[in-house]
């Protein structure tokens, strides 16, 4: 594996376990460190800018670390709600 995609895939890695975190997930509405972003706003808009080759590999790895982590038909319940995302970007 390429170091920078080694090193990417470590980051998002850890990015992934640690908006999995009770204390994280708790706090998803809350301000972040910037200001008028909440801690899920601003996850999000880090996934924003992400390059399309970057954003394909983030969501590789987090799906396998979901399935991993949940099994597959939980992954595909919650991908699967409407209430997840607006109705633009559902995956059903």
């Amino acid at each position: 594996m390429a170091p920078v995609r080694e090193t990417f895939l470590e980051a998002a890695e850890f990015a992934a376990r640690l908006v999995a975190e009770p204390a994280v997930a708790g706090r998803w509405g809350d301000p972040s460190a910037l200001a008028d972003m909440s801690v899920g706003a601003l996850a999000g808009h880090l996934a924003d800018g992400l390059p399309a080759v970057v954003a394909a590999e983030a969501v590789e790895l987090l799906t396998r670390l979901a399935v991993r982590r949940h099994g597959a038909a939980a992954l595909l319940r919650a991908l699967s709600r409407a209430e997840r995302a607006p109705g633009s970007i559902a995956a059903f």
